[in-house]
């Protein structure tokens, strides 16, 4: 297979994943609608939210979307998923396909679902919450008659959707917590004018970082429309200054306006780890290569590997792989 990416435009899938102001099925249809033209081999795509159950076998999928049917199939074998799916989804990154994630494997639910669809791979765009044996997950899927290859070029611009894809919906699920749990410490208009700033918004560092971004993505929107995928998602980062996410809101009067929300990463709680430490730490054991963790945390791929450096010394590890095995054992 070619280019997995067509000539959609990932300005508009970014958007879509960012709607924080629609309830989740019309947010998942948005956000599958606006991949499609990004994947014009794709045979369906679909958009989910799933998890482990307690006591349960399977997936208990919380919501879902999808043409061909691909929804109500994913319902009907979703009971089949087993712990090699799960730690698959734990520890493949944001971005990957079905074909090399299960490769030496053997047969597990997943192949039964491809069967199932008359399909032989598919591309996952994954966002995964795991806490302990309990795992959360928000997706893209689309699914192909034939072996999916990436490039490094799309397998980066996959993974940068990933990584909006996790922040957008680490956001919805603070919110449904109460405002408190993402405060809006700054509102910005599309201009870059600072309409509004509190709480550490109010440094004058992070208020330029936050007006200068502002502006830069709202150049980038419109350019990516003329040229490529990468302008844009170098300008437009799913956390800025390693504490906000951007998000637009339109208010009754029509006025659009760009709100700072705190969305900070989650973090591998381990002694004697710095907090940054601990963010690429969680990253590292959920399979994110260390470019994309870079582009995610917004910091240097240099920066990252200092850090990287540091938690294996920490640990003792001769490997970065060493190192994450040490962290995820029981």
């Amino acid at each position: 297979m070619g280019e997995t990416l067509g000539a959609g435009h990932m300005a508009d899938l970014i958007e879509a994943i960012h709607r924080l102001d629609l309830e989740t099925d019309p947010w998942l249809e948005e956000v599958r609608r606006a991949c499609v033209p990004l994947v014009p081999w794709g045979e369906g795509v679909m958009a989910g939210l799933a998890g482990t159950a307690p006591g349960q076998p399977g997936f208990e999928i919380a919501a879902v979307t999808g043409d061909r049917d691909l929804a109500g199939l994913a319902r009907r074998t979703s009971s089949q998923a087993d712990e090699i799916h799960f730690q698959v989804l734990r520890t493949a990154g944001r971005a990957f396909t079905l074909l090399e994630a299960y490769a030496g494997k053997g047969r597990h639910g997943i192949h039964a679902f491809l069967d199932a669809a008359g399909l032989v791979d598919g591309l996952l765009i994954s966002a995964v919450e795991s806490q302990g044996p309990s795992l959360r997950q928000a997706g893209i899927s689309v699914g192909s008659t034939k072996p999916i290859e990436l490039s490094t070029r799309e397998r980066h611009a996959w993974s940068a959707s990933g990584a909006h894809l996790a922040a957008a919906w680490r956001l919805r699920l603070r919110l449904t917590e109460g405002e408190e749990a993402a405060p809006c410490e700054a509102v910005v208009a599309p201009t870059g004018g600072l309409v509004h700033a509190e709480g550490a918004a109010r440094d004058p560092v992070a208020r330029e970082a936050l007006t200068r971004a502002v502006r830069n993505v709202e150049s980038a929107r419109l350019r990516e429309r003329r040229s490529d995928h990468e302008s844009l998602l170098e300008a437009w980062q799913a956390v800025y200054e390693g504490r906000w996410t951007l998000v637009e809101q339109i208010d009754t009067d029509g006025r659009r306006q760009i709100l700072a929300r705190v969305n900070e990463h989650r973090r591998l709680d381990r002694p004697g780890f710095s907090p940054r430490e601990q963010e690429i730490a969680y990253l590292l054991c959920a399979g994110v290569a260390q470019k994309a963790i870079a582009y995610e945390l917004s910091i240097s791929p240099s920066t990252v590997g200092f850090h990287v450096h540091s938690i294996v010394s920490k640990l003792g590890a001769r490997s970065t792989t060493e190192a994450v095995h040490l962290l995820t054992a029981p």
